[in-house]
């Protein structure tokens, strides 16, 4: 009887387990690819800093490195608006750090450019509207990162969500 009882459990969970759909290749569960980079543009910074450091050869493989670590990933990003910078969702560049504050160190020069839609730009410019310096915060993705030794750094973020926070 116990040797019965054993078998019919076994065979119920080889069953079971059989019973239960087998996930596409290639999907994952929608939070796991929702995740967060914790990473900021400061991180990036330190990154292309360190690789400017490098040898030609040795920095390109780097920048190859840090490219690939980049891309695709959801970041959350402080950036100030400048409206000369900012005037339509199709031309929208932003200033990465705070030169006139904690960011003096950084010698980056570039601005990340804003790939926006129209309710995007449209929640931007109210925000920012009579501001010369307009700090924001936005969730975004990278969608495209240019490093070379010989050529000026270019980012791109896209699927912006302008982060509002508390008290805003």
């Amino acid at each position: 009887m116990k040797t019965a009882w054993i078998l019919a459990l076994l065979t119920a969970l080889a069953c079971s387990k059989d019973d239960r759909p087998t996930p596409a290749v290639g999907t994952e569960h929608p939070a796991a690819a929702e995740r967060r980079d914790a990473r900021s543009q400061r991180d990036l910074a330190r990154d292309i800093a360190g690789a400017e450091r490098l040898g030609k050869d040795q920095a390109a493989e780097r920048y190859g490195e840090i490219r690939q670590s980049w891309l695709g990933k959801r970041v959350t990003w402080k950036l100030d608006l400048v409206h000369a910078l900012c005037l339509s969702a199709g031309s929208c560049h932003a200033l990465p750090f705070d030169r006139l504050g904690a960011d003096r160190a950084i010698v980056q020069g570039w601005m990340p450019r804003l790939r926006l839609d129209a309710a995007s730009f449209a929640t931007l410019q109210g925000r920012c509207a009579g501001r010369a310096r307009c700090p924001v915060t936005v969730e975004a993705t990278v969608a495209a990162l240019a490093l070379s030794v010989d050529e000026p750094t270019s980012l791109t973020l896209a699927d912006i969500e302008v982060v509002t926070p508390a008290g805003s």
